[in-house]
């Protein structure tokens, strides 16, 4: 990885400066290596700022980021949302499963998929997912509030 990284930082650093600074040029790996660690420790990355800034820059991606009383966030893509309707003007009946099995840690992942009628073996394909810090039925209530408002 830092083969690559010194690669991109000398090539970089040759098309930047113009020979005037020498301090500009990238001189070994390990220049690399500190600047990496420096700007990582500038940043606190934190999962749940990381999960904002990503609803921020990928538009129509995060339903919802609920913070408090706990934390939910729903997630789809709007192009399966869009597929599964072209899907439900075309075929009379869908096949929606719930799975609300996943425990990763200190939180639950709730998945909506559905049978895809146009394959072979009809294999499921996830629709959206909901991450939650509890396992509430009125947690379960909104997202498929949410999911029925799309």
């Amino acid at each position: 990885m830092f083969d690559f990284l010194y690669r991109e930082a000398v090539i970089e650093s040759s098309f930047n400066s113009n020979g005037d600074n020498p301090a500009q040029s990238v001189r070994n790996k390990h220049m690399v290596y500190n600047c990496q660690k420096k700007l990582n420790q500038k940043k606190a990355h934190d999962d749940i700022f990381e999960s904002f800034l990503f609803a921020l820059q990928h538009d129509g991606i995060i339903w919802k980021l609920e913070l408090l009383p706990e934390l939910v966030a729903v997630q789809s893509h709007p192009e399966m949302i869009a597929h599964l309707y072209s899907l439900q003007s075309n075929f009379k009946k869908l096949v929606f499963h719930y799975d609300t099995t996943f425990n990763v840690g200190k939180f639950f992942v709730s998945i909506l998929s559905m049978r895809h009628p146009v394959f072979k073996d009809e294999p499921m394909i996830p629709i959206a997912t909901m991450y939650h810090a509890s396992t509430r039925q009125e947690c379960h209530e909104d997202f498929f509030k949410i999911m029925q408002s799309t």
